[in-house]
């Protein structure tokens, strides 16, 4: 049976690819109604650039333990036109790495919203399989914003948690197709017992 835990990071920050820059993304580590902000995303300037949280605080579970699911909250609003979230992927050592969980746009209203991404059972096609590999601190998820249309909106993001679902140990693997007889130690047909 799978664990849950819910997760925040220490750390805010923006970059690139985009056309706006983040202000104050540091607002967006914990759920307080204190916002990062980013626009107005004008008809020239189509997309925020990436707001990137990163060392999310995994001090409270098992290092060796096995991830099975990475689950994501984001918490954000537009204040006015209309904005789609365009991609949110796992990020490591400063590249986007694994799913685009915004692949398929995600619409944002005027009216916060907690948007989840990911489940249990679902690892991002990421090489992320156990606790520690969220403990460099380079290590995080990355989201950008696409301006869709109306008048010009600015994004305001509260927080981005991480729910990671986990097991205490690694699973157990099991392999089929070996011989009782092959996986024992060859007789020595010289050697004769003597009874």
């Amino acid at each position: 049976m799978a664990l849950a835990a819910d997760l925040t990071p220490d750390s805010g920050a923006s970059g690139p690819p985009g056309d706006i820059v983040w202000t104050n993304p540091g607002n967006a580590v914990t759920c307080d109604g204190v916002y990062a902000t980013c626009g107005p995303i004008t008809l020239g300037l189509t997309s925020t650039e990436l707001l990137i949280l990163s060392s999310y605080d995994v001090s409270a579970l098992n290092p060796s333990g096995h991830i099975t699911g990475i689950e994501v909250h984001l918490e954000a609003f537009i204040d006015q036109g209309s904005a789609n979230v365009v991609q949110l992927n796992l990020f490591r050592r400063g590249l986007g790495t694994g799913d685009n969980k915004a692949a398929t746009p995600v619409a944002l209203t005027n009216v916060e919203i907690d948007y989840q991404f990911g489940a249990d059972g679902d690892l991002w096609s990421s090489s992320f399989r156990t606790v520690s590999d969220f403990t460099n601190p380079n290590t995080g998820f990355q989201v950008r914003f696409l301006r869709v249309g109306g008048p010009d909106p600015t994004v305001s993001v509260d927080c981005m948690t991480l729910t990671c679902y986990f097991t205490n140990s690694r699973p157990f693997i099991m392999r089929f197709g070996l011989s009782p007889r092959r996986a024992t130690l060859p007789i020595n047909r010289n050697q004769r017992s003597r009874i």
